[in-house]
């Protein structure tokens, strides 16, 4: 915010442009931080097993798979510095850290450009020569949603071509469990894979940074002997085993995101040169075919306190593309209403 502040004033302002749960964190998030404040002048546990005890129960997998991050992007900048792959194919356009984090290692990027409405086709992807593939599902900043038989098409021809497959799957949570599924449940099929899982969306603690990845015993100690010893401090700990003792809040965030996404979906596709694009997130992609667009349209809401993303950074998007978040209501209609401003 303070950036935003340098920009444009001294404003309240509604933040569409990170993707974070709109009701905020669970109050027991609250509670368990004002208990364990006194526990700073202690390290942290280093294996955080209280909390991966939790997430592999919750996720109904052992331990010895789990191994926990400063966020899901840590993982990802430690994955790639133990595989090193020498050629990665990513779908595009899609989160930059998963190419920046390999580029890091050397590798060679190969974009497979999402095409028809950004929908994932199997058959597109060019997977002959490659080491590794990265997928994000539900895809960000799209929205997609991979279908599980489209997965194991993909998973065939990884397995044709002895490519590892990461799945960053930081949304999946907002989506009903009757239509989730999990990539690592192939794992006793398919051990070249690993999973990224994200607390810090869902359960909004962004500031604290708590993520997981989910892999064969044998790439999880070789991670874990990578890693910072403690990685994730004491009362990002604390927050993340609060949070995951609070089924009614879940339960509640998927009711509103459902609600409000069908809500603003509706009422952003009225507004002239606007096409919001299905999603199954708690985010929309917007294509903007009007005059005022890009940054020009990014500066314009943001002198009215509304800050949404510019995706003319992503490859495959451009400057006719933007990102919002779903948040409440009210929020949701206060953003309704800069935009009609704006373009009019």
């Amino acid at each position: 915010m303070q950036s935003a502040r340098e920009q444009y004033g001294d404003l309240e302002f509604l933040d569409f442009s990170a993707n974070i749960n709109p009701l905020g964190p669970p109050q027991g998030v609250f509670q368990a931080i004002r208990d364990n404040l006194a526990q700073i002048v202690h390290y942290p546990e280093p294996e955080g097993r209280g909390l991966k005890e939790l997430l592999g129960r919750r996720l109904g997998i052992g331990t010895e798979n789990l191994i926990l991050g400063n966020g899901a992007v840590e993982l990802i900048y430690l994955l790639a510095q133990a595989l090193k792959p020498a050629k990665a194919l990513i779908p595009a356009p899609t989160f930059s850290e998963y190419g920046a984090a390999l580029e890091c290692q050397g590798a060679q990027i190969r974009i497979s450009y999402l095409q028809q409405d950004f929908r994932l086709d199997p058959d597109a992807l060019e997977l002959a020569g490659c080491d590794l593939l990265v997928l994000c599902n539900p895809n960000n900043p799209t929205g997609y949603f991979l279908p599980e038989a489209d997965f194991r098409a993909i998973l065939d021809r990884a397995r044709q071509e002895r490519a590892f497959v990461v799945v960053d799957e930081s949304f999946m949570d907002f989506l009903p469990p009757s239509r989730q599924w999990r990539a690592f449940r192939y794992l006793a099929e398919y051990d070249r894979l690993f999973v990224l899982y994200s607390l810090t969306k869902f359960f909004a603690i962004p500031g604290l940074r708590l993520g997981c990845g989910i892999g064969s015993t044998g790439l999880v100690r070789e991670l874990v002997s990578r890693k910072d010893p403690w990685n994730v401090n004491s009362l990002a700990l604390a927050a993340g085993e609060a949070a995951l003792r609070e089924p009614e809040y879940e339960e509640r965030s998927r009711r509103l995101i459902d609600e409000e996404r069908e809500f603003l979906s509706r009422e952003l596709g009225r507004l002239p040169g606007l096409k919001p694009y299905p999603a199954a997130a708690n985010f929309l992609l917007v294509q903007n075919s009007g005059a005022i667009r890009g940054r020009d349209l990014v500066h314009r809401l943001g002198v009215k306190g509304i800050l949404v993303r510019d995706c003319g950074n992503f490859p495959g998007l451009g400057e006719r593309y933007f990102r919002v978040a779903v948040k409440d209501r009210k929020s949701n209609t206060r953003l309704l209403q800069a935009l009609a401003q704006v373009l009019k």
